[in-house]
């Protein structure tokens, strides 16, 4: 029996396009008290291209097949000809989200804000009208499409690229009967049993979110025993549900879910091994900014640290990412790549 491995790649560098490659991967094994080692170390392109691995990678099933995920993750057409990394702004419709709660509540202002935010580069808009922070009350879901319907109404006229941050297939239905592109669920089917139905009868993209629990319970001590592995693991058997329901795997985006049901330590393992979750061959988004995890280890500027964290995770491979700071977002990558 072969044993289970990780992949962890490194080394990256930048195609004539602006895609970030790794040229590396290390194979990781579990050892005693659930931590990491390497037990080998692989040229990425040289073994996806050997069907006949050498010796001491025999062991290793499926190696080639996984690392040629990592560079080439199936693409949706919507997202083809995006920019990357792709920007994500967020626009929430609540009076309760843990950093702009309230400030979008009214119409114009979210609409002044959607506009701002392209202007300034966003290439995807995520419009929520319920909060999923930690301790948050659920919201009517006639409420909910109450607030977002208005907006995306608005935004759709404009043929912005819109995402829908919801739990609910009902607020997912109105969404994408109204022009939304995107499913941002922060439950992964959990929460609406239709969803997975709802998702057959629409072409849409879904982004399939680690979490456990409710807002109101996810961070009554949260317990795993690898938490890189185990969300590892939770996307393979979320993706085989999806794959059985004949929904097509370039519609799937992976988001660990930084800040849903993860301890401070759980959050910054999950972004120190970022990489990981590369070689399941889908796009990867994540969202760190202005989050607790960030709260905790600051005194008042959230801002640098969020736009440090989302160049670290670009640099580790997540292609979308989410943030409420657009425009410093991305001067801060396009820098970036200026200097490598």
């Amino acid at each position: 029996m072969s044993e289970e491995f990780y992949l962890q790649p490194f080394n990256h560098s930048f195609d004539e396009k602006g895609n970030i490659k790794f040229k590396n991967a290390n194979i990781l094994k579990i050892k005693s008290q659930n931590q990491f080692e390497i037990k080998n170390t692989v040229d990425v392109f040289k073994e996806s291209r050997n069907s006949k691995s050498n010796s001491n990678l025999k062991k290793y099933l499926n190696l080639s097949d996984r690392l040629k995920r990592i560079n080439t993750p199936l693409t949706h057409m919507s997202l083809v000809d995006s920019q990357k990394p792709i920007i994500m702004g967020v626009l929430n419709i609540t009076k309760d989200s843990f950093y702009d709660g309230g400030r979008y509540f009214n119409l114009k202002n979210a609409l002044a804000k959607a506009e701002n935010m392209i202007k300034e580069g966003a290439d995807i808009i995520d419009v929520g009208g319920e909060s999923t922070r930690p301790g948050a009350s659920a919201v009517d879901v006639q409420e909910e499409i109450k607030r977002i319907k208005p907006v995306i109404k608005e935004l759709s006229k404009n043929n912005i690229l819109i995402s829908c941050d919801t739990r609910n297939s009902l607020t997912m239905q109105v969404a994408l009967d109204l022009g939304t592109k995107i499913i941002n669920d922060v439950s992964s089917l959990n929460y609406d049993k239709n969803t997975l139905n709802l998702l057959k009868n629409y072409d849409c993209m879904y982004v399939l979110t680690h979490s456990k629990e409710t807002p109101q319970t996810m961070q009554n001590n949260p317990i795993y025993n690898n938490v890189v592995c185990d969300i590892y693991n939770f996307f393979k058997n979320k993706l085989n549900v999806l794959e059985k329901m004949n929904i097509s795997k370039e519609r799937v985006i992976l988001d660990p879910g930084i800040g849903f049901a993860k301890t401070l330590d759980h959050n910054y393992n999950i972004l120190k091994y970022l990489s990981i979750f590369l070689d399941l061959g889908h796009y990867l988004m994540i969202g760190v900014s202005r989050k607790s995890l960030i709260k905790c280890l600051t005194k008042n500027n959230t801002l640098t640290p969020s736009v440090v964290l989302a160049v670290n995770a670009y640099t580790k491979g997540a292609k979308i990412l989410r943030v409420h700071d657009v425009q410093e977002t991305k001067e801060a990558i396009d820098i970036f790549k200026r200097a490598s």
